[in-house]
């Protein structure tokens, strides 16, 4: 994304295919960033059985950069992913 476009929230969590247990590192954009048909087809051969639902904040500290610098503390109230996605 162009400057001042780049700003993400950080969180830990799992991956969504199972067993859901491994540790990652998630960022997710605070503006969704546009793929290619292709890009998503690629995407869906490496991982499959991609479906796991949206879970609950519970006890994670979500951090909100703003093109890459920390912000903020997103409140524990707040959702992990923004409404609509997963």
């Amino acid at each position: 994304p162009p400057d001042g476009q780049r700003s993400f929230f950080r969180y830990s969590g799992s991956l969504t295919t199972p067993p859901c247990t491994e540790n990652v590192l998630w960022s997710v954009m605070e503006e969704p960033i546009e793929f290619s048909k292709v890009q998503i087809e690629d995407f869906k051969k490496l991982y499959k059985d991609n479906y796991r639902p949206a879970q609950e904040v519970n006890q994670r500290t979500i951090l909100r950069y703003t093109d890459g610098q920390p912000s903020s503390t997103v409140p524990a109230a707040s959702p992990v992913a923004p409404s609509g996605t997963q």
